[in-house]
Formats: structure tokens, C-alpha cells, sequence
């Protein structure tokens, strides 16, 4: 609870904090912390927002990993707070996300290949914050191609899991004004408007409450 509040507290030098107290629960106390745990610590530098937010998810997420390949769980009931799932890597990419332009993308795909590793499934919540990511570097082609995917596996496999949303379509969007290769064009702006579009249709027509535009 004491790192969770300071995860939210947005105060510079919350993250340092929260890794301090981290360590005092194994150093001083014994205590291995969980997958909670780790993901409020990331949280805390992800809001903290500070210049190495980036190295510090990614060493802390591998650090997390390797704590669970070095003491698999056989007890079911204990598998929820020591392995990872899918809100860890998807907080890890947001904080990720805070890094500097050019170099999220390779950090992203890494996590995306450890979560198959640990046979975790995404979910939309997931896919928004590689969205957001890959909207922050500025990758509107892979943006896309993300999107796509989260579109075929919904309508083709039935997953509603992975149900793409007004979020999804925006940060798409966001994507293409960030990109280098997206022209500021009469394309580009068609495309955008024709995807708001669908957005309005998705809720005014078809009555989807997940894609309920908000300002």
C-alpha cells in the first residue's frame, strides 16, 4: 500500500523512493516482493516521468522475470502474485513510452517477446498502450499494423479480449500526426477523418458504448 501511494503521487523522486522500499523488503525484512509490487515501482518512475524512466522499467521488468524463472510457482493459488500478467508489461510499455523518440520501438518489441515467452495473452488495455508507444515514437506504419492485428483477431477469431476501441482508433490517429512519413496530405487528413467517422457510426449507429468519443 505505502509503494502503491507513492506510484500515484506524481513527486519528483518517487521512483528512487519506491525502488528504496523495494529493496528494504528483501534486504532488511526477507520478504520477496511480488509482481504488485514491481508494477508500482515502474508506475512510480513511469509518472515520475524522469530522463532514464525507459532503462529503469526495462531493468526492473528483467529483474521481475528473472526472480520468477529462478523460483517457478507449483502452488495455483500463488501464480497471481509471483508470475507476470498482463497489466505488468502493459504499464512497463507505458512507461516505456516516456522515453525518447527514436528508441521505443526496439524496447517495445522486447517486451512483446517476453510476454509470449511467459504465454501471457493481451488484451486491449495492452494493445492502447503499444499504441500509445508507438504513437510517442512517432511509427505510425507499425501503429497500424498493430491496429490491424487487434481488428483480425476480434472479428475473424471472435476474441473479445482484444476488442479494438475509440482509444485504439485516437491514438492511431495521434500516431499518423507524429509520424515523419505520414504527409501532412489530403491522404493523411482523409484517412483520419474516414476513421472518426467510423468511431461516430461504431456508437451512434451500431449503439457500441466502447466507442463513445470523449473530449
Amino acid at each position: 500500500a505505502c509503494i502503491n501511494s507513492i506510484a500515484r503521487s506524481y513527486r519528483r523522486g518517487s521512483g528512487a523512493w519506491a525502488e528504496s522500499l523495494l529493496r528494504e523488503m528483501t534486504t532488511e525484512y526477507g520478504i520477496q516482493p511480488d509482481k504488485k509490487t514491481y508494477t508500482n515501482v515502474i508506475q512510480a518512475y513511469m509518472n515520475e516521468n524522469i530522463p532514464n524512466t525507459a532503462t529503469k522499467t526495462t531493468s526492473l521488468l528483467h529483474e521481475f522475470l528473472e526472480i520468477c524463472s529462478a523460483n517457478p510457482v507449483v502452488d495455483h493459488d500463488k501464480r497471481c502474485y509471483i508470475e507476470p500478467d498482463v497489466y505488468l508489461f502493459a504499464i512497463a510499455i507505458s512507461s516505456i513510452a516516456r522515453g525518447r523518440p527514436g528508441t521505443i520501438q526496439p524496447r517495445v518489441h522486447s517486451i512483446m517477446a517476453e510476454m509470449q515467452k511467459w504465454n501471457v495473452a493481451p488484451n486491449t488495455f495492452f494493445f492502447n498502450c503499444v499504441l500509445n508507444a508507438l504513437a510517442k515514437d512517432g511509427d505510425a506504419v507499425a501503429a497500424e499494423n498493430t491496429l490491424k492485428s487487434m481488428e483480425v483477431r476480434y472479428e475473424r477469431d471472435g476474441n473479445a479480449d482484444l476488442k479494438p476501441t475509440h482509444v485504439s482508433y485516437a491514438t492511431f490517429i495521434d500516431a499518423m500526426a507524429r509520424s515523419q512519413e505520414c504527409a501532412r496530405d489530403e491522404a493523411t487528413i482523409a484517412k483520419a477523418e474516414g476513421i472518426f467517422e467510423h468511431c461516430l457510426s461504431r456508437y451512434f449507429d451500431d449503439g457500441d458504448v466502447d466507442f463513445k468519443l470523449r473530449t
